[in-house]
Parts: C-alpha cells; structure tokens; sequence
C-alpha cells in the first residue's frame, strides 16, 4: 500500500532510501535541486507510451508497439537534492518533470548542446538558482537483479 507523508527533510529521505526494502511511500521536500544529470533515451512515438524504442533498421520499435519510423527523445536524468542541511540524496527524474524543471524539450537542449553548450549550463544553472516544492516517491525497484529503494521525482512545484 502507498503511504503519504507530508513535509520530510533530505535526511529522511536518505533514511528511507538506505532502509528496509519493500517501501512504497510519497513524501514531500521543500529543497534546492543542486545537480542534474542529463542522460535521454529513444523513446516510443506512441502517445502514451512511456517505453525505450529500440532501433531496428530504419525504424524503432518499443516491447509493445509495432514498428514506427519515428522515437522521440526522453530525458531519463538523476537529480541531487539538498534542503541547505549537510544532507542530500538523489533521485530520478523523468521527462514530463525535467521539460516542467527546464523549460525546454529534451529534442530542443540537444540540438542546442550541438550548438552551443553554455546555453545548456544557463538553463541548469537557473534550475539550481530556485527552491522547489518536491513530491518524491520511494519504492522498490530490481535492476539487473539487485534489488533497492530508489527515489523519483513525480511532481515540483517552485516556491
């Protein structure tokens, strides 16, 4: 069952993520966003579809769609959050929240990370300026079979 609580510090956070397996919780953070990894993935052309399409060919397919001629880039990025204690953590950070953090379609920053990098630096660097209200889930994920808490960022607010 999903457990909500509301206001944690970055501390908590870090407890929860370092504890007991089997969480599912949301908690609430008023912190700054101090890092940002920018990593993206092809991804299925669908609407709705969240998944990685593989190129095959010419054309990419997802694990459930038919082969399209088109992917669409998805920002699939690591966060590090910070509430100005000595206490930090990170956490996933996915399209929809990254283009509402950023401003701009992962599509857009590359073709201008293929021009002109400072502009990417500038957009972070604005991101890193403000504090945010951060709704973060932490569940259980397996990856690659090993099994941990994992922390995503489903929804932020700017104080």
């Amino acid at each position: 069952a999903l457990v909500s609580f509301p206001y944690v510090d970055c501390s908590a956070i870090k407890q929860y993520l370092a504890g007991s397996q089997g969480l599912n919780l949301l908690a609430i953070v008023q912190a700054k966003i101090i890092h940002l990894e920018i990593d993206w993935y092809h991804g299925c052309s669908t609407e709705g579809c969240l998944r990685k399409a593989v190129r095959v060919g010419q054309k990419y397919m997802c694990a459930k769609h038919d082969m399209t001629e088109l992917s669409i880039e998805r920002y699939n990025c690591e966060a590090t959050i910070s509430d100005g204690s000595d206490s930090s953590f990170t956490c996933k950070v996915y399209d929809k929240e990254v283009v509402q953090l950023l401003g701009i379609e992962c599509k857009a920053l590359l073709d201008l990370a293929d021009s002109d990098n400072k502009k990417v630096d500038s957009y972070k660097q604005m991101l890193y300026e403000n504090c945010y209200t951060l709704k973060i889930r932490i569940k259980e994920q397996n990856f690659r079979g090993i099994t941990k808490n994992q922390a995503t960022l489903v929804s932020c607010t700017q104080n």
